[in-house]
């Protein structure tokens, strides 16, 4: 028998009571989780039924001890060296993190982050993840150059003992290469106590093929693809997750979509169905106005200039509906009681305006402005999920998509941030998602993102999900970035916005952002949007 073997058996009701309280009873296997070594875990394994999983009988948190360097590691390094790395330390000043970021907000629910890092290519990487109710150190094997994915269920044990903001993780990591210690280097990352809802939807496009689809993402899983015609993308979901919009096969096309099934076409050809805003029961859509002279998002199939709303089921225009011909980019909020867009008319791009909304009657009414540049120009407003806010990309050009940036040999799309405006009109920069740690960085040009200047001001799309839970609200965004030590790519962010309860923005509710787990990191990936998952 194993060491490993005889160590398992003897500590089954640890293993046992740590997974309960991780409630993922896959942590526990030869490629997972080597050592358990809480003797408080051991102590409550045969505690009262009357205690719920992952407190003791008098209701505290049971802390979680994982040890996956002593006595036995991955990395198969003997007790001596191992104790070694454990206690020694070294040089640090030619190591930083690459990813994730220092200060990232994640959800629960998704995989782990991929560590990534430089420093001297490694032979064996220490980590310590640690907060008050979590412990796990490990001496592993690197999945790559300067590349780490944790074991199987260390994640999720930890994600299952958060507590968010209020007790965040420290990750320190070393490295031990020519039997010299590097490190460690340490940030703090953050876990909610919320999963992100639902699916994420992106346009995919694989090169040099430029083969274009729509990918799903669902929470723990790779992307698969979901809508694949003839160039297919420029979509639009609604919040409920039953009916989606894109430019398919020459054309614009609706779809329906229910439970795990794969979509169906529901109107083969859907005027304006390009870049639309659905209500979020999908019944209805506003078409969204495309201005000839190169402003505004791109218009292909359906022949659709001036905005209107129109009927999902039918693809017909509903007839006074009060919404402005030069309304585009348009969005409900999740409620369907307010629908903000870009306004093409007078403004010309300039101007972010709001109107209240009926699904009883169809109509839009109450046009009011919500936020004005003179120079630059603004689109994509998506609201928060309690309709207080409206988060926005401003940039310096008409062409809101980034200029086929990733998708063509181009160095750098037109410069653009991520904002967000409250309902009374004040507005700040999602500075820390663009890549500072503040305004104060912002205006000196000092960034947190590991490719320098050459990093910044290239995000577009942003979208946000339609509920908020722990109590952040998630917006995605894509970026041309770099990914760690990945390579400078385009990818779908997401960052943490921290709900303010007054209802205002006037600072940055945004918290560091995390790529996306589940898409493919060598396509270009763009255009992310959330919607819950349909029954």
């Amino acid at each position: 028998m194993t060491a490993l073997s005889s160590w398992k058996r003897a500590n089954r009701a640890a293993c046992v009571a740590a997974c309960a309280v991780a409630a993922w009873a896959g942590a526990c296997n030869e490629h997972g989780i080597v050592g358990i070594t809480s003797e408080r875990v051991a102590r409550d394994a045969g505690a009262s039924h009357d205690a719920a999983p992952g407190t003791d009988a008098d209701g505290a948190s049971l802390p979680i001890a994982l040890d996956d360097c002593l006595p036995v590691n991955h990395a198969g390094l003997d007790t001596a060296t191992a104790q070694h790395l454990v206690d020694g330390s070294g040089d640090a000043s030619a190591m930083r993190f690459l990813y994730p970021y220092d200060g990232t907000v994640f959800p629960r629910g998704i995989p782990g982050p991929t560590l990534m890092w430089d420093a001297p290519a490694a032979g064996v990487v220490y980590v310590h993840l640690h907060s008050s109710t979590f412990d796990y150190q490990g001496c592993l094997n690197p999945t790559g150059p300067n590349l780490l994915d944790l074991p199987s269920g260390v994640w999720d044990l930890a994600a299952a003992s958060t507590k968010g903001a209020a007790d965040p993780f420290t990750l320190d990591l070393k490295v031990y290469a020519n039997e010299t210690i590097y490190g460690p280097i340490t940030e703090q990352l953050v876990i909610a106590t919320g999963s992100l809802p639902g699916s994420v939807y992106f346009m995919e496009m694989v090169l040099p093929a430029s083969e274009m689809a729509v990918m799903r993402v669902r929470a723990g899983a790779p992307a698969e693809t979901f809508l694949s015609f003839v160039c297919t993308g420029c979509h639009a979901a609604s919040a409920n997750g039953t009916r989606f919009l894109a430019y398919s096969s020459g054309s614009g096309g609706s779809f329906t979509s229910s439970g795990s099934s794969s979509p169906k076409t529901l109107l083969g050809s859907t005027p304006g169905a390009e870049f639309a805003g659905i209500s979020p029961d999908g019944s209805v859509y506003v078409a969204g106005a495309h201005p000839t002279g190169g402003g505004g998002p791109r218009t292909y199939g359906g022949g659709v200039t001036n905005a209107g709303l129109y009927d999902m089921a039918t693809g017909m225009l509903v007839a006074d509906s009060g919404v402005p011909a030069g309304a585009g980019m348009p969005a409900f909020s999740p409620d369907g009681t307010q629908l903000a867009f870009t306004d093409f008319g007078a403004s010309a791009g300039h101007t972010l305006a709001r109107m209240s909304f009926s699904s009883a009657t169809r109509v839009a009414s109450d046009s009011r402005p919500l936020y004005s540049t003179e120079t630059e120009f603004v689109g994509w407003p998506t609201f928060l999920p309690d309709g207080n806010a409206v988060v926005f990309a401003q940039g310096a050009a008409a062409d809101f998509s980034g200029q086929d940036v990733g998708l063509v040999p181009v160095i750098t799309g037109p410069p653009t941030d991520l904002f967000i405006v409250d309902t009374a009109g004040t507005s700040t920069m999602l500075f820390q998602a663009a890549g500072f740690h503040s305004s104060a960085d912002a205006e000196t040009g000092q960034t947190y993102l590991p490719g320098g200047a050459a990093d910044l001001h290239e995000n577009y799309y942003p979208s946000v999900s339609p509920a908020a839970t722990g109590g952040y609200a998630w917006a995605l965004f894509d970026s041309m970035r770099t990914y760690g030590n990945l390579g400078v790519r385009r990818g779908i962010w997401i960052t943490a916005l921290t709900l303010h309860a007054d209802g205002t923005y006037a600072d940055d509710p945004s918290h560091p952002p995390f790529y996306l787990p589940g898409q493919n990191v060598n396509s270009v990936n763009f255009r992310g949007v959330a919607a819950f998952d349909p029954p």
